[in-house]
């Protein structure tokens, strides 16, 4: 099994994620972080470097006018 955590500028955070998930296989998928969120995921994870860094940040799609986000209810 692999758990996929998504993060950016999550350097706090990443190593408390990835523990979480020690039981399996973790791959980090990083959107540009500048914090060393990746530095660390990369030293972490299991098998050691799996992460996969983005530059920039994620393409969002353009909404309708006056849309804003956040959660979405189904």
């Amino acid at each position: 099994m692999t758990a996929i955590i998504l993060a950016r500028e999550e350097a706090p955070n990443i190593v408390r994620a990835i523990v979480s998930v020690g039981w399996c296989e973790q791959v980090v998928v990083d959107s540009g972080s500048t914090d060393g969120t990746v530095e660390l995921a990369r030293l972490r994870t299991r098998p050691p470097g799996r992460t996969v860094a983005r530059e920039g940040t994620c393409a969002r799609p353009a909404g309708p006018a006056g849309a804003t986000t956040g959660p979405v209810g189904l």
